[in-house]
This record gives C-alpha cells, sequence and structure tokens, in this order.
C-alpha cells in the first residue's frame, strides 16, 4: 500500500505566508511499520517513523536566515541559543538574547556594501543583530485588515 500527500504553500512578492492550514494524517501499512504524520502551525512539518524510529523530519517553516529579504519586510526570527558564549564570549549581557524569538526587519544593505544589521521591529531602540546570530526565520502572515466588515 501506499499512500502519496503533498501541500505547497507559495509566499507572495511581499514574502507574506497565508494563515497556516491545519491536517491531520496518519498513514501505516497493514503491519503497522510505518507512520507519517503531518502538524500544522509555525513549528508545521511532517516526520516519518520506520519501525518507531524518526528516519526523517522536514524542515517545517523555519527558512535560514540567508532567504530573508533585507528590506524592510517584517519577520519572525529565533536566535541561536549559544550567542554567548559560543559566538560572543566575551559579552555576557548578551546572553539573554539566546534562544529568544522576535519580530525583526532589516533595512537594507548600504550602497558602500555596509550592513548595519537586523533590528527589533519595535521601537525598542534594540538592533545591529548579525546574520550569524540569527539560526532561522519564517515569513509572517499579513497583517489583518481594519476594513468594516459587512
Amino acid at each position: 500500500m501506499t499512500t502519496t500527500a503533498s501541500l505547497t504553500i507559495h509566499d507572495d512578492e511581499a514574502g507574506q505566508m497565508p494563515p497556516y492550514p491545519t491536517f491531520n494524517f496518519e498513514q501505516h501499512t497493514p503491519d503497522g511499520k510505518f507512520q507519517a504524520t503531518n502538524w500544522t502551525g509555525p513549528e508545521g512539518g511532517i516526520v516519518v517513523y520506520w519501525r518507531g524510529v524518526v528516519v526523517w523530519k522536514s524542515a517545517g517553516m523555519w527558512r535560514p536566515i540567508s532567504e530573508a529579504k533585507k528590506n524592510g519586510t517584517i519577520i519572525w526570527a529565533k536566535f541561536r541559543d549559544d550567542i554567548f558564549p559560543a559566538l560572543r564570549p566575551e559579552r555576557d549581557d548578551l546572553k539573554r538574547w539566546n534562544g529568544v524569538q522576535v519580530p525583526l526587519r532589516h533595512p537594507g544593505v548600504a550602497d558602500d556594501g555596509f550592513d548595519i544589521g537586523w533590528s527589533v521591529a519595535a521601537p525598542v531602540g534594540s538592533g545591529g543583530f548579525p546574520d550569524e546570530w540569527i539560526e532561522g526565520f519564517m515569513p509572517l502572515p499579513a497583517p489583518p485588515t481594519t476594513e468594516p466588515q459587512p
């Protein structure tokens, strides 16, 4: 018995994702040795088990920061768990950023090639985060509209 399922969600030109759909799927072979499960949301992805052991896991919705647009678009990002001490052992004040998830935006690289880094997408005065501090990101869904509802 073979069951194949496929879903592709494309982001739009602004890098925004549609709202997360909900899927539940389980498939077992007659001998019960194979199972595939889908789940949803920001941690969403697919896991394939063989005889009770995970043999493959998709990356879910997280993307490498190198794919993020540096044009002011707001993204959801996760900082690495080891900024302090692995990346910046001299800066114990950075420990508070280890593993934190935040909305970020990047204003773009300057004409001379200078990269100011990522900033928190809020009026809080935190920024200058380099790409190597960020473990991954997700595009955000389009914001809600304020149009009157019928």
